[in-house]
């Protein structure tokens, strides 16, 4: 058993300093996390299968830190039912 998915959700902050929630790109597939703006980029394989479409992102302007909670994929085990 792989115990670092016992939870369903897996958190990802990017720090972006200088850069503003409308210069973003996020693209989240099954296995892969691409984020980008013009100062920066990040490509970022998942270990865990996740649920693009369940999962979420916000943007705290003030911090200029984009949180990004990934919902895990997961088989139903004794911890997961």
């Amino acid at each position: 058993m792989d115990y670092s998915t016992l939870k369903a959700t897996k958190l990802v902050n990017i720090q972006l300093p200088d850069t503003k929630l409308s210069d973003i790109v996020l693209d989240i597939t099954k296995s892969f996390l691409d984020c980008r703006c013009p100062k920066y980029r990040l490509a970022l394989s998942l270990p865990h299968p996740v649920d693009p479409d369940n999962s979420q992102a916000k943007w705290d302007k003030d911090k200029c830190l984009l949180q990004i909670t990934l919902k895990l994929v997961r088989e139903y085990d004794d911890f997961n039912f």
